[in-house]
């Protein structure tokens, strides 16, 4: 093969690369929103397929030794952001405790509450992709957001709501205020101590009084996403093409096909046990 047919590959590459910024550029408007949608989905995964080729047609000239360079060439390109994650989660143990004062009774039509105060992502799934684009027909604009499944704090929404929690019905409260019924609060913070750490805490309320209290401490960092990374706002600047570059190495084939199969940061038999513990739902 000589060098032009080898390098064919690359510019492609490079072509679909420019394709997925061009279209998601406001300046392009509804058309290349439309390119987009059509083509947004499979071109991270094509792009890693190109440039994997690539690299095995340097090692090899055999088209079958090539094609099955391009599975571990394509699975190191695909998992690279992810890598610092994945070495920490493969030896990660959660430290959790908890503080039972007395049992939340809670009757099983009631509705309970739960407040935060600001929404800091953590992100307990490696290889979720962080970021998603998504769309408002009402005002033809595109926006970059997080699918609220793979954060934390809807984890731990599930674990109360069931199946092997006391299945409750919980609403939502962002940034309430002081609150007198019975209620949950969710609340992530910076580690005082060590500031490569984040802690989560979940606690539960009678009226005025806090009376269990769960906490996750050692989160690290890295997991911590930023509120700012998302809306409408930031398809401007350098915002933008930060966000944009996000998508386009996370959401790959790899991601998705091997999420299933990678451990997690989030406690989830810590939280299941506290749960249990902490909250009876009784019948009327």
């Amino acid at each position: 093969m000589n060098s032009k047919m080898a390098s064919h590959p690359l510019i492609v590459a490079a072509i679909l690369f420019i394709t997925f910024f061009a279209s998601l550029h406001p300046l392009t408007g509804g058309l290349g929103g439309m390119l987009f949608w059509l083509t947004g989905w499979a071109i991270p995964s094509a792009i890693i397929i190109l440039i994997s080729f690539w690299a095995s047609s340097i090692v090899s000239k055999s088209l079958i030794i090539r094609g099955l360079l391009v599975i571990p060439f394509s699975a190191v390109l695909g998992l690279t952001p992810s890598i610092f994650d994945l070495s920490e989660v493969a030896n990660y143990e959660a430290q959790t405790e908890y503080e039972i004062k007395r049992v939340l009774n809670i009757s099983e039509k009631e509705v309970v509450t739960s407040t935060y105060d600001e929404i800091i992502p953590i992100f307990p799934f490696p290889l979720k992709p962080r970021l998603e684009v998504g769309g408002n027909e009402g005002c033809g604009c595109m926006f970059f957001r997080t699918d609220e499944f793979i954060t934390y704090r809807p984890y731990v929404i599930e674990k109360l709501k069931g199946p092997n929690g006391p299945n409750l019905a919980v609403r939502h409260n962002y940034k309430a205020s002081p609150m007198s019924d019975v209620h949950f609060r969710l609340l992530t913070l910076q580690d005082p101590e060590n500031e490569e750490n984040f802690i989560f805490t979940l606690e539960t309320f009678d009226h005025d009084e806090r009376i269990s209290v769960f906490t996750h401490r050692n989160i690290p960092k890295s997991i911590v996403g930023e509120s700012s990374t998302l809306g409408k706002g930031n398809f401007e600047g350098l915002k933008f093409f930060q966000n944009s570059f996000e998508v386009i190495v996370r959401n790959n084939f790899w991601h998705y096909f091997l999420t299933p199969q990678i451990p997690s940061f989030f406690p989830d038999k810590e939280l299941d046990e506290f749960v249990n513990a902490a909250i009876i739902r009784t019948a009327l």
